[in-house]
């Protein structure tokens, strides 16, 4: 969606109308933009490997993860999570870009239409492909494709705002902080975020050989079973969440506990359906290194 916006925009550009001039520069970029997987198909066609494409659409036919029908919802929800506040200032602005008609520069208005227009596109391709023709299932990472578009639309907005009126420098201070509080806080769990395999490494360099074990019903173990007094929960991606296990004992001892990565919220709209989330947030699945005792000991 991102690359075919991309080339719509650059047809359509502003100042540039003509058809002639459009129908070179469609051709342009068409030529551009099939360059490189006919180079790529050509030497798989010389030197008798499987074709890319063939190869896209058996890993297409592969993503059956996620909740189709949320596709217009889901990318409201992953956005907020992942961005707060920015996401309201991205919508504010938008508005204004469309809505606010007078007083503005008409070139620049034009311009941050097109980014506002190029958000809307992708935003109604993904949820009609999703919830309406069930083509495929709207995951975060998808939705991030309106971020570019926004940011500028915003930047447009924000400009035209500064040229309007003479704001005091200290209205401009505080927005400025507001701004950098909240990347700060966006930026706050990635940064500190420990993985299942980065968690291992530093245990077993520690205690030596480990067992593992989930707290979640539904998830296949990655790990093999290993006698050991140490266990390690939840080390692992949690994959089909089904519902929690029963908690521990009160007679088990933990040793240590890291947040997992899947507590980080915009990584649950990644192939999750709403009642698997839902089981990911009523639980407490924080990667938590125990000390069960006699290795004979299991998990109920």
């Amino acid at each position: 969606m991102l690359v075919a916006t991309v080339l719509l925009l650059h047809l359509v550009h502003e100042g540039r109308t003509a058809v002639r001039s459009a129908v070179w520069r469609a051709a342009y970029a068409t030529v551009g933009f099939v360059m490189v997987p006919a180079v790529i198909v050509l030497v798989e066609l010389l030197t008798g490997a499987p074709l890319m494409f063939s190869g896209m659409r058996r890993l297409a036919a592969t993503v059956s993860d996620g909740y189709a029908p949320e596709g217009f919802g889901l990318p409201w929800a992953y956005l907020w999570h992942a961005e707060h506040a920015l996401l309201l200032v991205w919508i504010a602005a938008a508005l204004f870009v469309i809505v606010g008609r007078t007083g503005w520069n008409s070139r620049r208005q034009h311009t941050a239409a097109m980014w506002v227009l190029a958000a809307v596109f992708i935003y109604l391709a993904l949820g009609v492909s999703s919830a309406i023709l069930h083509v495929f299932v709207v995951m975060g990472r998808q939705a991030r494709q309106v971020v570019p578009f926004l940011c500028l639309a915003t930047a447009a907005a924000a400009v035209e705002l500064l040229e309007r009126r003479r704001w005091s420098s200290s209205i401009v201070v505080v927005g400025l902080m507001a701004l950098i509080a909240q990347t700060a806080w966006n930026f706050n769990q990635p940064l500190q975020q420990r993985f299942p395999r980065d968690v291992i490494a530093e245990i077993t360099t520690k205690y030596g050989p480990i067992d593992f074990e989930n707290t979640i019903e539904g998830p296949p173990l990655t790990h093999e079973h290993q006698e050991s007094r140490w266990v390690l929960l939840n080390a692992q991606h949690l994959y089909n969440p089904r519902t929690p296990r029963p908690p521990l004992p009160s007679s088990i001892i933990e040793v240590m506990r890291f947040r997992h990565p899947q507590q980080f919220l915009p990584y649950q709209y990644e192939g999750l359906r709403p009642t698997e989330r839902q089981v990911l947030r009523g639980s407490d699945i924080s990667m938590r290194l125990i000390d069960i005792g006699a290795p004979v000991d299991r998990l109920p």
